[in-house]
């Protein structure tokens, strides 16, 4: 039933790759994240993929997407004068980020 799906996920990555001019094994480190990173044979494809790499899995693959959007949002320019985001320096808690689990 999944079949479609895996073969768009290897392309994607595959595409990445080539793009990119890496090779799988210069991969030293696959993030699983998002709620696709929670099936089994995702997993399994991305280790079949990076071997050799460390996988990084998460309990909640759905909050490290949020996390990431957040800190993504807080790099973009601002248009404001006063720049709100500088008055109110804020600390982002990365212990989600750092947990590892094979």
């Amino acid at each position: 039933m999944c079949e479609l799906l895996l073969n768009k996920v290897k392309n994607t990555l595959n595409a990445a790759l080539h793009n990119s001019k890496f090779d799988a094994n210069q991969i030293n480190k696959v993030l699983h994240v998002g709620g696709g990173s929670r099936m089994p044979m995702i997993k399994q494809l991305l280790r079949n993929m990076f071997p050799e790499a460390e996988h990084c899995i998460e309990e909640h693959p759905d909050e490290v997407v949020a996390i990431g959007a957040a800190y993504y949002a807080y790099s973009l320019p601002s248009d404001s004068k006063s720049d709100f985001r500088r008055q109110t320096e804020t600390h982002i808690d990365e212990g989600p980020l750092l947990k590892r689990r094979k």
